[in-house]
């Protein structure tokens, strides 16, 4: 569909012959088997289909085969050129196939970069898009690929949070066990905590399924900035609506502060739907809803283009997900588990609305002035100083728990109550000490099987050398 590198020639410059190949701008690993057939094979979409035909151009591959031992390496064969004959070089004819960007410079090994490097070619070259269209491609293919792992994960979280009341004490009980090195009692601690998450369907796998987007990510933006960078040939005559090169920033900033603003959104809308616990932290944590956004927008500011609008598609898809995992209708028809109804801050007097706690002062004065006292909004504070609050408070906090700390290390009051074996009492539900009872039969009949077993091949092993004995007396007695 795109025709921007068809007439377009991009030419070698001379260059100092040290080498970087580190780098992923590696313009001198240009095969020369490449380059010998750039004037004998057909460009795909986004290149002529013609072949050369230029004599000037037909004159100066034969000075590049006559200067070039076939033996040679792209970096030597590019290096061994005179400038003359580097001016004449079209990159544009390499013909564009599967491991084209590998052949000009772009090698990533076999990592998440080359798998991105080469969905951005399979889309480029087989599905007619142009650069910028691949990146938005590859930017929705990750995020709808990573889809179903975000229902899981959500669903995952969700089931965890209501669960934490009984999971919790048994991780508390873990870690005393591990403290005084009491293996029975981790390993009944561990198994309850098992068949809780096993009843409610809860898989630690789901939740760090959604993950695989980092490096992924990563990746993507690693080819992107190398292609920008080198730059593949064509990228800078792309343009799409006020963007007209894509190898440098946007000259208007508009794509990083879109991306800053929607991530401000969704980082916002990720804090509603998060469980009642970490509700409250997530909103009143400024330096994740708003300062997280600032700096990404900052530090992309001066990206190119074409990593610029991968961030943004990447930040409008991970928006429109947040929007339908807080929608309860989506998740009835995906098939998720309801969002958890948040108790309001304050109680639950505190969701009662004004009106409702309106109270006649002419018969009761006093309480109109408690009612105003308790309906009156905070005032406006400033960032700094609510952050400078914020701080004073944890270290008061800090301080009174290390009073209390050493008040009760002092008295001997920390020490918690234990069984006959050691292990700290906890309180279970009746249904928990029912399973744990089955588990302890269960065990003990597993424990008489062995004893049982070990029996019967020890009176084996005593059978078998009585026999023996009598065989070596028999033989000795002939």
């Amino acid at each position: 569909l795109s025709t921007v590198t068809a007439n377009k020639s991009f030419q070698l410059r001379p260059r100092i012959p040290t080498h970087n190949t580190s780098g992923p701008t590696r313009t001198s690993s240009w095969s020369p088997i490449f380059l010998q057939s750039a004037g004998l094979s057909a460009r795909f979409n986004s290149t002529s289909t013609n072949p050369v035909t230029d004599p000037a151009a037909a004159a100066s591959w034969d000075a590049f085969n006559k200067s070039t031992p076939s033996s040679s390496s792209g970096v030597d064969a590019i290096d061994s050129l005179s400038p003359a004959d580097l001016s004449t070089v079209d990159i544009s004819q390499i013909p564009e196939k599967l491991g084209y960007l590998k052949a000009i410079g772009l090698d990533y090994g076999w990592g998440p970069s080359a798998m991105t490097e080469s969905v951005l070619e399979i889309m480029h070259i087989y599905g007619g898009l142009p650069w910028w269209g691949a990146a938005i491609a590859l930017a929705a293919l990750i995020r709808f690929g990573l889809f179903k792992p975000a229902i899981r994960a959500n669903n995952a979280t969700l089931r965890t949070q209501k669960v934490k009341h009984l999971t919790e004490p048994l991780l508390e009980q873990m870690r005393n066990a591990s403290a005084t090195g009491d293996s029975l009692g981790l390993q009944r601690a561990s198994q309850q905590r098992k068949i809780i998450n096993e009843e409610n369907g809860i898989k630690a796998s789901h939740i760090f399924w959604p993950m695989v987007q980092i490096p992924l990510g990563y990746g993507a933006f690693r080819v992107l900035r190398g292609m920008a960078t080198l730059p593949v040939p064509g990228l800078d005559a792309e343009s799409f609506l006020w963007i007209y090169d894509f190898t440098s920033r946007d000259p208007y900033f508009i794509l990083p502060v879109a991306t800053g603003l929607i991530m401000y959104q969704t980082v916002k809308m990720g804090a509603k739907i998060a469980p009642p616990s970490n509700h409250q932290a997530m909103m009143s944590s400024r330096a994740v809803l708003v300062g997280f956004p600032i700096v990404s927008t900052i530090a992309t500011a001066w990206f190119p283009a074409i990593v610029q609008l991968f961030f943004a598609t990447s930040s409008v898809l991970a928006g429109a997900q947040s929007a339908v995992f807080a929608n309860p209708r989506c998740r009835a028809m995906l098939g998720m588990d309801p969002l958890p109804d948040p108790s309001p801050p304050g109680g639950p007097d505190a969701s009662l609305s004004k009106q409702a706690r309106i109270i006649d002062v002419k018969k009761n004065p006093d309480a109109g002035s408690q009612a105003e006292s308790e309906v009156q909004q905070p005032s406006k504070v400033s960032f700094v100083d609510r952050a400078l609050g914020s701080f004073q408070d944890q270290v008061k906090n800090t301080r009174q728990k290390m009073v209390d700390y050493a008040e009760k290390k002092r008295n001997g009051a920390d020490k918690p109550e234990t069984y006959a074996d050691g292990t700290p009492k906890v309180r279970f539900s009746k249904k928990e000490l029912e399973r744990a009872a089955e588990y302890e039969n269960l065990r003990r009949e597993e424990l008489a099987l062995e004893r049982e077993k070990r029996n019967k091949m020890k009176a084996m092993e005593i059978r078998r050398k009585k026999m023996e004995e009598k065989r070596r007396r028999r033989e000795e007695g002939l």
